[in-house]
């Protein structure tokens, strides 16, 4: 419900900067987009939250007059077309993370090439929505086959961060020469 998109939302803002920090030694300059495609997304899930406050009100208001229903279902989609922005921008952000993370040494490669290859998963998916691509099986099985990797990617680099973690002589050596 709302709640968890406002603790997505402030979980989001935290998150970005705890990545930038992981992720500076590797390229600040690749790590500051990052950071920027992340927040813009993080200003975006924000922003969106608005349209579901407004069909919430609607739906729990009597507008005797108002067609409600045909005012509540623009609000969900507008909310519909704040995902896809927020996506696009998450897209950007984990191909540059992707990049990151391959090049760290000190979190695996392989991670790294599936949050790059899923940053594409979440554009084509995005896009192909947005310009009705999503109806051509080639393009949504590709779409989806994509968003797949990023999925395996996501969870990969959490259960890696939270069971493994970073490599603490690797990352310091890094930063050291970056």
């Amino acid at each position: 419900g709302i709640g968890a998109q406002v603790a997505i939302f402030l979980t989001e803002i935290v998150l970005s900067c705890l990545l930038y920090v992981l992720t500076k030694p590797v390229s600040q300059t690749f790590a500051l987009i990052a950071l920027a495609a992340r927040l813009t997304m993080t200003v975006i899930i924000g922003m969106n939250i608005v349209p579901l406050l407004g069909a919430y009100h609607m739906a729990t208001t009597d507008y005797a007059a108002l067609p409600v229903a045909d005012l509540s279902n623009l609000m969900f989609n507008l909310h519909t077309y704040g995902t896809l922005a927020w996506q696009f921008a998450f897209a950007l952000h984990l191909i540059f993370l992707g990049y990151l993370v391959f090049n760290s040494t000190y979190l695996p490669r392989l991670i790294g090439i599936a949050l790059f290859i899923g940053g594409f998963g979440y554009m084509t998916d995005s896009l192909g929505r947005i310009l009705g691509w999503m109806d051509i099986s080639v393009f949504s099985i590709a779409s989806n086959s994509l968003l797949g990797v990023a999925g395996v990617g996501e969870i990969s680099l959490a259960l890696w961060l939270l069971i493994k973690g970073v490599n603490l002589d690797k990352w310091k050596m890094k930063t050291l020469t970056s």
